[in-house]
């Protein structure tokens, strides 16, 4: 599995478990994580600033309007696309 794809399914997971989770944890959780699976912590990768922008751009779209779908979020850069 990627990394990036790694780290996606982790916020998911953790949130899901713990939904009132603090960003602390949750990064201390993720890391914790991906040094058992002999990867990286957060914030070693050059992509992880634009990975983490990303994440936050869907959650907050998807918290404030279930309507917009995502290539119209993308198509008006509330999520930058590759």
């Amino acid at each position: 599995m990627e990394r990036s794809n790694l780290i996606c399914v982790l916020v998911g997971w953790f949130s899901a478990k713990n939904p009132g989770i603090q960003g602390n944890d949750l990064k201390i959780e993720i890391d914790n994580s991906l040094i058992e699976s002999k990867l990286t912590p957060l914030g070693t990768e050059p992509d992880d600033n634009q990975l983490l922008e990303e994440l936050l751009g869907e959650v907050m779209i998807s918290v404030m309007g279930k309507g917009v779908n995502r290539e119209t979020r993308r198509k008006h850069g509330v999520v930058k696309s590759k």
